[in-house]
């Protein structure tokens, strides 16, 4: 057969109508595409083949066809011959068929243009344009048209296959499942065990390698036996993909295998996970025939350097988190508490600077929600042109010296960056200049006094020095004693360094006061919008200074002057004064800072309670320790670093799109924290890690709201009797409760009430034991631990673990008893 019939078959006569056969400028222009780079290099080979070609008589019309294309696209394109490999298409098979003996390399030259096409191939390209974005023209994209149009179209190409025993339908599949972000280029015994365990279970690495091996059992693993439930889980499908990740396609397909069979996979999932690995290598002959599957995983080729740095795109649920925490402080501000510091819990490394950038990207997309709704701020519980932040590094400014000047200055500089006109900043600036002279009044007349002296004596020597020849050059002198004056009256009032600030501390009778005053004001002049403080990196700092950092804070941000912030608008609502404060900081740390400080000092520690935990008692009115990473969530995570160019499909199915609407029904009813607990449960069983973090957003969004919170509180009554009567423990256990259920259920951990409020409870009253059973949740069972204490729990609070104030917490009958997985679910 003449390969005419790629052709239109009712064009029966090689006709001259080269002037009307498609071209594929003129494909591409009427599709508002244009040509890929990507590309160039497979049109050029395909150009140089079919012209040998018709040199040799094999091909009889100059148009470019399907039948060549092909070949050029699987020569040009080792992960789509890797695709096609399944079924059973390779380039070497359709040269011979073609009789192409064109070398690859050889091609040489531009493009010719315009390129002409065969009427076959035209057809295939024009129908699968119509159906791509034009961001998706790409060799994958160009195959699949060309194999689809072998399903729909006659012509030369589908006999061509079907004579080499391709399998156009598994083949073509394979394309689909690439396109869709599923793996593909996998051999018959991967694909059955894919189809046996579903492509959408959630199962571990010790799963997939079990089904595979369970179809055709290599002798070297007869004696390894998986614990199947080891490691994270995730779908069949996630693991397939980071799998073929982790192989050349080059490599692959002039391997011996010539496809990603089940060796390789396995090779592949004992490399992703590490407890697969150690079940492995317990057994010498099977971690050797491991070891010589060829070809190996090439990480080391696909990975890129990673920059420690905040994160800004949200991979590990922070965005989520930093939501919830924006809700909680504008909840407790409705509550009637003006002013509130909130410590961000977390090692080093752990993602609070992260933090910091979701809050304020939460905090943006608030506002712009609110300008949109047209509602100006005022009726929502997330209104972000109700916030001015204010960033402060605390370890880079830790030479200045002055930490009241540091929060000051970050103040001033926020003020200004957030006045967008001239005229507006123009105004903040001589607002700022009056706050001063209204808190410096007392300073100000010698200031003026000297000023006035200054300015006559100029005057008089410019009228009686003209009587006497007064010359230019006396005249700008003059001019330049006036201004330098004028210069250093206002850094005499005005602190505007370092050196000018401390200049006023110790020139004032009262100093913080007047540092009050003049924060307060500046803090009034952000109205109506609140301002808070994010601060990072204290846990940076030297102790001496850490101390001082805090003492500062807390007189400037919880203790306002009352004579100054009452003065605001009288259409302000009192609840939303503010400022707010967060600091993110090691925990450790800071109480270390006050141990090193005052341990010598003082000696009457409560139990459980040491000095270091007794001074943030007082400064913060809430601790937030950063939540644990889901298993699939951290993967995903790994995979954003191993991997940084690669799309990560999510790979949504229909049956979490079904979950996804029941979740939705359920969050709507959402009264309580036990409700909130199993809506938790039901989101834990979407398989797709980014479908479950949008669910969890939506369901705290529901739940932090006045209505919820104020049943929370009704439910917590009951444990009122088991926490002292200092009022701060009692607004620190209200506040802790909240925090900790929603911390849990960003965690995807099931909780109950009762657990998070006991937990609360000891955490308020005695929290160096708290954070002891935190870390060894087996200890809460005293059964067997020596009472006179060991190099496991310290005998102190081994004893205040024994002693009835805490039995009375964690073993009371009317809430049952509090064991090592109790304090698991409780804690995360």
């Amino acid at each position: 057969m003449s390969e005419a019939s790629e052709a239109n078959s009712a064009t029966s006569s090689r006709t001259p109508a080269k002037a009307t056969r498609p071209t594929l400028e003129g494909l591409l222009a009427n599709h508002g595409r244009e040509l890929p780079s990507s590309l160039v290099p497979t049109l050029r080979l395909a150009v140089t083949a079919h012209a040998q070609r018709l040199r040799d008589n094999v091909a009889d019309r100059e148009a470019l066809n399907r039948s060549t294309a092909l070949w050029a696209l699987l020569v040009m394109n080792p992960d789509v011959e890797l695709l096609t490999a399944e079924g059973h298409l390779n380039a070497d098979d359709l040269q011979k068929t073609l009789g192409i003996t064109v070398v690859p390399g050889e091609e040489e030259g531009d493009l010719p243009s315009p390129i002409t096409l065969d009427d076959t191939l035209a057809r295939a390209l024009q129908d699968h344009l119509s159906t791509i974005s034009s961001n998706d023209l790409n060799p994958l994209e160009v195959t699949a048209a060309i194999l689809l149009s072998c399903a729909r179209a006659g012509g030369l190409l589908p006999q061509r296959l079907e004579a080499m025993k391709v399998e156009l339908g598994t083949a073509t599949d394979a394309l689909a499942r690439k396109r869709s972000g599923r793996p593909a280029g996998l051999s018959m015994s991967v694909r059955e065990a894919r189809r046996t365990l579903g492509p959408d279970a959630q199962v571990s690495a010790a799963e997939v390698a079990g089904a595979l091996i369970r179809l055709q059992p290599p002798k070297e693993m007869e004696h390894v036996r998986l614990d199947l439930s080891g490691g994270g889980k995730d779908a069949i499908d996630a693991w397939l993909t980071r799998v073929c990740d982790l192989y050349d396609a080059g490599e692959v397909l002039h391997s011996e295998r010539g496809i990603i069979d089940k060796e390789l996979v396995l090779r592949g999932l004992i490399q992703l996970e590490p407890t697969l690995a150690e079940q492995v290598n317990k057994s010498v002959e099977a971690s050797r025939w491991i070891e010589k599957i060829r070809p190996s995983p090439v990480i080391e080729r696909r990975t890129e350097p990673s920059v420690d740095v905040p994160a800004q795109t949200d991979l590990l649920g922070r965005e989520t988190l930093a939501k919830t925490l924006l809700r909680q402080l504008e909840l407790i501000g409705q509550r009637g508490e003006s002013s509130m510091l909130v410590h961000l819990d977390g090692p080093w490394g752990s993602g609070k600077s992260s933090l910091f950038v979701f809050l304020e990207h939460a905090i943006a997309k608030a506002e712009k929600d609110s300008a949109a709704a047209g509602s100006g701020g005022d009726t929502t519980i997330e209104g972000g042109d109700r916030y001015l932040v204010v960033p402060v590094n605390a370890w880079r400014e830790q030479r200045v010296g002055a930490q009241w000047w540091t929060l000051y200055r970050a103040l001033r500089e926020a003020h200004l960056g957030a006045a967008k006109a001239w005229h507006r900043r123009l105004a903040s600036r001589l607002g700022h200049l009056w706050d001063v002279i209204a808190v410096r009044r007392d300073k100000l007349w010698p200031v003026l006094l000297s000023l006035l002296v200054l300015m006559l004596g100029s005057v008089l020597v410019v009228r009686f020095g003209l009587d006497t020849g007064l010359n230019l050059a006396t005249g700008l002198s003059i001019v330049v004693v006036v201004t330098t004056g004028l210069s250093a009256a206002y850094r005499f009032l005005v602190p505007v360094s370092p050196k000018s600030a401390k200049a006023m501390v110790e020139n004032s009778t009262n100093p913080m006061a007047e540092v009050r005053d003049l924060f307060a004001r500046s803090v009034q002049r952000a109205s109506p919008r609140r301002v808070i403080f994010l601060i990072d990196d204290l846990d940076r700092c030297e102790p001496a200074y850490v101390i001082q950092f805090l003492e500062v804070l807390q007189t400037l941000v919880r203790d306002a002057p009352l004579d100054v912030t009452r003065h605001r608008s009288r259409t302000d609502d009192a609840k939303s004064l503010g400022p707010y404060a967060v600091v993110a900081a090691d925990g450790r740390w800071l109480r270390a800072s006050y141990e090193k400080a005052y341990g010598d000092l003082v000696r009457d520690d409560v139990p459980g309670k040491p000095l270091g935990y007794r001074f943030l008692e007082k400064i913060f009115q809430m601790h937030i320790r950063l939540p644990t990473v889901e298993a699939a969530t951290k993967q995903r995570y790994y995979e954003s670093l191993l991997f940084p160019t690669r799309r990560t499909a999510t790979g949504t199915t229909a049956q979490d799109d079904a979950l996804a609407r029941t979740v939705t029904a359920k969050i709507a009813s959402v009264r309580t924290t036990e409700d909130l607990s199993r809506v938790g449960e039901w989101i834990s069983r979407v398989a797709d890690p980014a479908k479950r973090q949008s669910l969890r957003s939506d369901a705290l969004e529901h739940a932090v709201n006045p209505a919820v919170v104020e049943r929370q509180q009704h439910e917590l009554a009951p444990f009122a009797d088991l926490l002292d009567s200092n009022p701060r423990t009692i607004r620190l256990f209200v506040n802790a409760v909240s925090m900790e259920a929603y911390l849990r259920f960003l965690e995807g951990a099931s909780f109950e009430l009762a657990g998070l409020a006991l937990w609360a409870v000891l955490e308020a009253r005695w929290p160096a034991l708290a954070d002891h059973l935190r870390e060894n949740p087996d200890h809460v069972e005293t059964e067997g631990l020596n009472l006179e204490g060991n190099d496991d729990m310290p005998a102190d609070l081994l004893k205040l673990l024994t002693g009835p104030d805490v039995a009375a917490v964690l073993r009371n009958p009317r809430w049952q008893e509090f064991t090592s997985d109790r304090v698991r679910a409780s804690t995360g």
